[in-house]
């Protein structure tokens, strides 16, 4: 199943986009897009503008939002704790940064993350940033307006350090920059681990202003010494953002750390699979864009960013995006349920009408071929049983003085007959001591002289009428005798 993500970086002078959908096969840059503001607008006009101008161009249907606000809407702060537990940090760390905030706990919303102390022991060393909830809250809304809701709120340039810190191809130790209209965003890493983040404000209208930009890059890093207690010397100086003379930039950087200097290729860098084409991405990105589609390698990566949506900001149940599908889902898997159910039900109804009708068939079938049993308690068993007394009797009947008293016995019921009555014998049983006579005649009286008739024979002990019925049609008698022998 595709993945579709959004990197979206709101600068102060545009707004740049990333969309990159990921799949089985591996993951492709569909698009990118810068969007810059109007020298005669308004941020809130400009930013209007651009995100509307962002929904008609980019399809964000479905895509997971990764979002930046400029480094500028935020306060970093590098403390220590004497605790390394992530849920003790986070109820102290207001209290611990309000003195050096330029607004109280409560007003900011702060995310940190640690460094692993490198085998030396003491206390944990959190790197934090704070952005004011106004600020963040009004930024929410603006997306939220054209149908965004990001997963993720973090710093605008920190994401590709993080991607960087991510990648399995980058050295022990090393700096990044990124270089933004207005501000710089610095990171210091050493073995995969953030050690610091600051922003560097910048002032491009000044002809040494690369250089100072490199000066306070350094001043930077000493800071980032001082708090670690440790030297940190970058084997390599990583940059990104557009610049009227990138040859300048590399030289400045590469003068000032001794080091050698190269421009951040997050598409090579990352450890991401990308889908087997003659280029991950079509068109190529955009020099400018390359925060945005940091963003979007952050989600795709997993890698671990600075995020603000918590607190009163935080991502409510995710699933009440999808509530309708949810909800619909359910409603359908409950009807198949209840379908379900209803045919077992009437499966069950149906089979144990049948059951029942097989029992009442077996016990009419049992107390037609042994009247003379009048307690029915298990059908089955008891013709098992009278069937095995019946085989037994057969046995025992085999004689040649058994075979001449049924012709006897036959003899006397056709002689003892009347000659003018009209009887018609349907089923005769001889058993061991009684005969049972089923047939059909013309009138009850006439079955009344049957029976007399056949009480007078001498082998006859008695003979009892079982029934008599008259048929539907009303013209015969249907009648059951019983013979004593």
């Amino acid at each position: 199943m595709s993945k579709k993500i959004l990197g979206l970086d709101v600068g102060p002078d545009a707004v740049t986009a990333a969309l990159v959908i990921s799949g089985i096969k591996g993951a492709r840059v569909v698009s990118t897009i810068r969007l810059a503001f109007q020298e005669d607008e308004d941020t809130e006009t400009a930013l209007h503008r651009c995100l509307e101008t962002l929904h008609h161009q980019v399809d964000t249907s479905g895509a997971v939002c990764v979002a930046a606000l400029p480094a500028d809407a935020f306060s970093f702060r590098n403390i220590r704790l004497p605790f390394k537990e992530e849920r003790k940090i986070r109820q102290v760390l207001p209290f611990e940064v309000e003195s050096i905030l330029p607004a109280s706990g409560e007003e900011v919303v702060i995310d940190f993350h640690t460094v692993a102390p490198n085998g030396q022991q003491g206390p944990t060393q959190v790197v934090t940033a704070a952005v004011d909830r106004p600020r963040l809250q009004q930024f929410l809304q603006r997306l939220g307006d054209h149908q965004l809701d990001p997963e993720i709120v973090t710093i605008g340039g920190y994401g590709e350090a993080t991607c960087l810190a991510g990648s399995s191809k980058t050295p022990g130790s090393w700096l990044f920059v990124s270089l933004g209209a207005a501000q710089a965003t610095v990171t210091i890493a050493r073995d995969g681990q953030v050690l610091l983040v600051r922003r560097i404000e910048r002032d491009t209208g000044r002809p040494e202003e690369l250089e100072a930009l490199c000066r306070r890059i350094h001043q930077t890093r000493l800071l980032c010494e001082n708090l670690n207690h440790a030297a940190v010397e970058p084997e390599v100086v990583y940059w990104s953002g557009a610049a009227a003379d990138p040859e300048a930039v590399a030289s400045q950087l590469g003068r000032r750390f001794e080091c050698r200097v190269e421009k951040v290729d997050l598409l090579s860098m990352c450890d991401v699979k990308w889908a087997p084409a003659t280029a991950p991405f079509s068109p190529p990105p955009q020099e400018d864009t390359v925060r945005a589609l940091a963003l979007a390698l952050v989600e795709l990566t997993g890698a671990k960013a600075l995020n603000f949506r918590r607190g009163p900001f935080a991502l409510g149940k995710q699933w009440l995006e999808y509530k309708g599908h949810f909800l619909r889902t359910g409603a359908l898997l409950m009807l198949v349920c209840l379908l379900g159910f209803a045919q077992l039900y009437t499966e069950n109804r149906a089979l144990d009408h049948r059951v029942q009708a097989l029992r009442q068939q077996t016990r009419s079938m049992f107390a037609d071929a042994f009247p003379e049993v009048e307690r029915i308690v298990d059908p089955v068993q008891q013709m098992r049983v009278k069937i095995q007394e019946m085989k037994k009797q057969l046995a025992l009947s085999g004689s040649p003085e058994a075979a001449k008293l049924k012709i006897d016995l036959l003899r006397s019921l056709s002689s003892r007959v009347p000659p003018g009555i009209d009887l018609e014998v349907t089923r005769l049983v001889i058993g061991p001591d009684s005969m049972l006579i089923s047939g059909n005649t013309a009138t009850f009286n006439a079955v009344d002289e049957i029976k007399s008739a056949l009480e007078k024979d001498p082998l006859f002990a008695s003979a009892t009428i079982n029934s008599a019925n008259l048929e539907k049609s009303g013209e015969r008698v249907n009648f059951k005798i019983r013979i004593d022998l």
